[in-house]
């Protein structure tokens, strides 16, 4: 059986698992493009080893990519994401997709969430469950099980510094103060390795942002680099056009004219990549879809006193707020200040005598990132030329800013009596999440995806282009679990 997975982020990685363990007989081919990448002479060394210079250049090359001199931008030593032509909305062109920038978040939806999907919560827990295992999540069970009922946790929790851990303890034990919004508190649960016998295991060095010299995050690519080794998978190494249904099977055409062909396809490509692959293999030119993002918002927290000093002040997204009001649901990571910081808006070679003042700042300040959901949040229109140009243009934009502010100021009151309060004025709108859902959620122009991912008879949906909201929580979890879903039950019918 020949089969094709379009795409190479977390759903392909997560639908080639599925085929493997169901039949490791089958070996899938992955079809995406790879922007070549030159690896940083520095990858894979610690950043405490880093001469001066490198930092600059590295960051240098970071500020000139991205436009921005102030906040720190995610990149892979170097390797930046671009934006969509007149949009915020960003893609990226290396192998492993938006996940070999981040795909960290491990959250769950919760049983109340998925009323209105295609799956329940038991039909996509194992799946979870088994994501948990391949993965690894790191985690523990806390207050945000009353929301989402599993942390399905497989690896010690990320380390709390010492501020986290005060705001941790203080918050933790306050009772819920506004009417309209509750309130919990939990460590984040993430894709990393905290295993401390393990060699890829996080060292809390705070140098995230650049890529993790030990590979303690969980990227994709990496993880479908290792299958192609063990040849397990093949991967080809070029933009999939459409798919074109045959006598035998499916034609997959490529950006290089070239067509392979196959008895089973399952699209990954992620909501805008799949979105245009089903506009051009439908012939729906200058036919509308959308697609949802959703808000997140910079926010800061101070403390009145600092916590005692720590090697180790730095802890990557160290702690979460679920915010539930009524039947909608928030989220925001908590994290402290990294030493990157400093690093990217000074020279080094200057920023290093500054680093007592900093180490202060370090010990009293939580940064706070709140995610809205997407259903008052940023929408797209999407369209193809039959020239085959895509357009996306933005239709809604900044409407979750007045919850945004209601949920903020309903924190202000739950932190009376913690010794912490919010950084007043600092509240900034990112201009995308990079959340991205929709497209073919709701049967556009006649496509309709079936609940078990079937598009037609061997080809299927399994990414979050099919899905039909946009939750507050990260979406890797859910794509990831869904894709696994998808296939295992395509792998088991196929006969």
């Amino acid at each position: 059986m020949q089969i094709i997975i379009i795409g190479s982020g977390p759903a392909a990685f997560a639908a080639v698992q599925a085929i493997l363990d169901q039949d490791p007989s089958i070996t899938p081919t992955i079809v995406a493009p790879s922007t070549s990448t030159e690896a940083h002479p520095f990858e894979g060394t610690p950043p405490s080893m880093w001469p001066d210079k490198a930092y600059d250049e590295l960051n240098t090359m970071i500020k000139k990519k991205s436009g921005s001199s102030f906040m720190p931008v995610r990149s892979h030593f170097g390797n930046m994401f671009t934006s969509w032509k007149g949009t915020p909305l960003i893609k990226s062109d290396y192998f492993g997709g938006l996940g070999k920038f981040w795909s960290c978040g491990m959250f769950p939806l919760s049983p109340s969430e998925l009323i209105k999907w295609p799956f329940t919560y038991e039909e996509i827990k194992p799946f979870y469950k088994r994501i948990g295992e391949v993965v690894g999540i790191s985690g523990k069970d806390d207050q945000l099980n009353d929301y989402f009922g599993d942390s399905f946790a497989t690896r010690p929790p990320v380390y709390k510094p010492p501020i986290a851990q005060k705001f941790y303890e203080k918050f933790s034990q306050i009772k819920n103060k506004h009417p309209d919004f509750r309130f919990s508190i939990g460590v984040n649960r993430l894709a990393l390795e905290t295993r401390v016998e393990n060699e890829k295991s996080c060292i809390n060095c705070g140098y995230c942002m650049y890529g993790c010299f030990k590979k303690s995050l969980f990227n994709p690519a990496d993880s479908l680099k290792e299958f192609e080794e063990d040849k397990r998978i093949k991967i080809i190494n070029d933009k999939a056009l459409g798919v074109f249904k045959t006598i035998n099977g499916w034609d997959v055409k490529l950006a290089n004219n070239q067509t392979i062909q196959a008895d089973k396809v399952f699209l990954c490509a992620g909501a805008i990549g799949t979105s245009e692959i089903l506009l051009r293999s439908f012939s729906l030119f200058n036919k509308e879809v959308f697609i949802d993002d959703n808000e997140n918002y910079l926010f800061g927290l101070i403390s009145n006193k600092a916590a005692k000093k720590n090697p180790s002040s730095f802890s990557f997204g160290t702690l979460t707020l679920g915010v539930l009001s009524k039947d909608k649901y928030a989220q925001a990571s908590l994290t402290t200040l990294p030493d990157m910081f400093l690093d990217y808006i000074i020279p080094r070679r200057i920023n290093k005598y500054l680093q007592p003042f900093f180490k202060i700042f370090q010990n009293r300040i939580l940064l706070g990132r709140l995610h809205i959901d997407g259903l008052s949040a940023s929408k797209y229109s999407m369209s193809l030329t039959k020239e085959g140009v895509l357009n996306i243009k933005q239709v809604r934009t900044k409407a979750s800013d007045t919850q945004a502010k209601k949920i903020l100021k309903a924190l202000d009151i739950n932190l009376k009596g913690t010794n912490f309060r919010r950084i007043k004025g600092l509240m900034i709108h990112a201009p995308s999440s990079a959340h991205y859902v929709g497209g073919f959620a709701n049967g556009e122009h006649g496509v309709c995806v079936k609940a078990d991912g079937v598009l037609k008879e061997g080809l299927y949906v399994c990414d979050s282009s099919a899905f039909p909201a946009n939750p507050s929580q990260p979406l890797t979890f859910t794509i990831m679990a869904n894709a696994m879903r998808v296939v295992t039950k395509a792998i088991k019918d196929r006969n």
